[in-house]
């Protein structure tokens, strides 16, 4: 029962030194997007937004494996879903990383064409 919760705290863990750690050159994620490599600050923006991400999916998967460990499942129906709700949350993470940098990316190409 325990080991359901090993993949939130890491997913947690990951985000909150992701977030501390904000090198250019090292993203704990392992997950870069070619707009942010074009400009430093497309950079910055989809570290943080990763970062709060996965520390806001970790509490989530967390405060769902506490709930339903109270209600009286067997353990087969409680891991499947609690490695369905994992895997959700690493894709909204991606999918929301992703939606943030093309908003940016949109606003930033707004402004040359102003210029």
């Amino acid at each position: 029962m325990t080991m359901l919760y090993i993949f939130p705290i890491v997913l947690g863990l990951i985000g909150f030194f992701n977030l501390l750690f904000h090198f250019k050159h090292v993203h704990l994620v392992g997950y870069r997007s070619h707009n942010a490599l074009k400009d430093d600050k497309h950079w910055r923006v989809a570290q943080r937004t990763s970062s709060s991400s996965l520390i806001a999916a970790s509490l989530f998967l967390i405060c769902m494996n506490y709930t339903l460990a109270q209600f009286d499942y067997a353990t087969q129906t409680l891991q499947a879903i609690m490695i369905t709700a994992n895997i959700f949350c690493v894709l909204y993470t991606i999918i929301h990383t992703e939606t943030v940098l093309e908003k940016i990316d949109q606003k930033i190409d707004q402004n040359y064409i102003q210029k």
